[in-house]
């Protein structure tokens, strides 16, 4: 019998303690247990070496840079001006409408406020390419640029003049439309300005839009401005070219009339340009 408890695995018990199965007993073993270790030869760890592919990684580097590309595409205005200047006008065919208007923001801000980017000519370009391809654009048939410094309110309003191609027909439409008569007079390439001698006070402004413009009065003392009391006169702000080709080209200056933009707008006093110049009514 002891040798059947053995076999499995119970503490022997004596017939008279056999009472119920709760008298079963298993026989416990202090024997330690044996750990399984699996030995691995370099030469397999080598071959079961997981591969792990870079996929995610280039897909990462190629987003980066798709990233920098797209931000130093941001579009500047000032570049394509210059670009449209030097390359003529196939350097603006394919630009969108928006674009197109923030060339034109920018060339009327900087002619208005700074020193002109372009010259009319390449201005011209601009705007009548818009004018053919986009003849609704609100750009530009805005007029003038608002001045950043010694903003005022105009006295009078001072609308700008619109040019017309020969080969268009407007000129024909426009004499159907207004029947005269008609005062034909020269367009002299100068910056537009508005005299006023009237209650006493002579001022001197510039055209920024149609009802505001920049406080020239500091130049009056060095300008030929008629002498009449309660006049208020439209005219022009010019620099004879023999006096720009002598003193003034090659300095700095693309034109006459971007020297004369530039004066007026210097922040500085330059008397010796303010008396270079004249006004033409």
């Amino acid at each position: 019998e002891r040798s059947i408890f053995e076999f499995l695995g119970l503490e022997y018990k004596k017939p008279t303690e056999r009472i119920d199965g709760r008298s079963v007993v298993l026989k416990s073993t202090d024997e330690p247990t044996k750990e399984v270790g699996i030995v691995v030869t370099p030469a397999e760890m080598k071959q079961s070496k997981p591969k792990v592919k870079k996929t995610r990684a280039k897909s990462l580097k190629k987003s980066k840079k798709n990233t920098k590309k797209k931000a130093s595409e941001k579009f500047a205005p000032r570049k394509a001006l210059l670009g449209l200047a030097k390359n003529g006008i196939s350097e603006i065919k394919g630009l969108s409408e928006e674009k197109l208007s923030t060339m034109i923001h920018y060339a009327n801000d900087a002619y208005y406020n700074k020193k002109p980017v372009v010259n009319d000519n390449v201005y011209d370009i601009l705007k009548e390419y818009i004018q053919r391809n986009y003849p609704d654009n609100i750009a530009i048939t805005e007029v003038g640029a608002p001045v950043e410094k010694n903003k005022v309110a105009l006295p009078y309003y001072m609308g700008s003049m619109e040019k017309i191609k020969p080969d268009t027909g407007a000129l024909t439409r426009w004499k159907k439309k207004y029947k005269g008569p008609y005062v034909i007079s020269a367009k002299l390439d100068g910056m537009s300005v508005m005299y006023s001698s009237e209650h006493g006070q002579k001022k001197l402004y510039s055209r920024g839009g149609s009802t505001n413009g920049l406080d020239l009065s500091h130049m009056i003392p060095y300008l030929k401005l008629p002498a009449d009391e309660d006049i208020t006169i439209r005219g022009e702000l010019i620099i004879p070219i023999a006096v720009f080709d002598k003193k003034y080209k090659g300095k700095g200056y693309k034109s006459a009339r971007n020297f004369v933009g530039g004066v007026m707008n210097s922040k500085g006093r330059e008397v010796s340009k303010w008396k270079s110049l004249n006004f033409v009514a």
